[in-house]
């Protein structure tokens, strides 16, 4: 069975959970994020339920904001819920700051965060794989996103296939031909975002 990792959190913990999403992604592990899984119009309670419905893992990004947010109250509690009637998910809470974890989840093993580094990072991989990364975090993100935006097999002049400032597919390229100097222009830009570069 393929692993999805639910990443509760916090708005106020955005930049922390995007990390750790971006740590899966780059070790090839499934994870639903609602940055990356709502699209613009579509029905939050209903995406969010749906994934809550599918995950593997459920990762509770836990801090002060976190145990105020009505949102990560209500997935915690529909995770629990599920807990209590199959086995088919795991639950992760990872400590944020010191806030203690409400009663009823304060018996599962959680890991400390704190700043962020590659030991911290590796934890967190470690418990949804079960072994340590298969390199570090930074090494990892540059190689998923040398993937995901190059198209080695391609031999235009760019072999580029997704905007790397946004990561949307509507790249279009153009070639320039200046006869006066018999040279070649070529350009890329994105629909999406504006991004543009271009090369001889």
């Amino acid at each position: 069975m393929n692993k999805l990792v639910f990443i509760s959190h916090n708005h106020f913990n955005k930049e922390i959970a995007r990390e750790i999403g971006l740590l899966f992604a780059a070790q090839n592990i499934n994870v639903w994020f609602d940055e990356w899984n709502i699209a613009p119009g579509e029905s939050i309670p209903s995406k969010v339920n749906n994934g809550l419905e599918i995950c593997t893992h459920f990762l509770l990004l836990w801090s002060e904001k976190a145990s105020k947010a009505p949102w990560v109250k209500a997935e915690t509690n529909a995770i629990i819920g599920r807990m209590l009637s199959t086995d088919g998910v795991k639950f992760i809470p990872v400590m944020l700051d010191s806030t203690p974890l409400p009663t009823i989840i304060s018996s599962y093993k959680y890991i400390k965060y704190g700043s962020g580094t590659e030991k911290d990072k590796s934890k967190i991989v470690q418990s949804v794989t079960g072994k340590e990364p298969t390199m570090n975090f930074s090494r990892a993100i540059v190689k998923k996103y040398n993937e995901v935006v190059f198209d080695a097999g391609n031999d235009d002049a760019f072999n580029i296939k997704v905007c790397p400032q946004c990561g949307e597919d509507t790249v279009k390229q153009q070639r320039f031909t200046d006869y006066e100097h018999d040279e070649n222009y070529y350009s890329i830009s994105c629909k999406s975002c504006g991004w543009s570069e271009w090369t001889q």
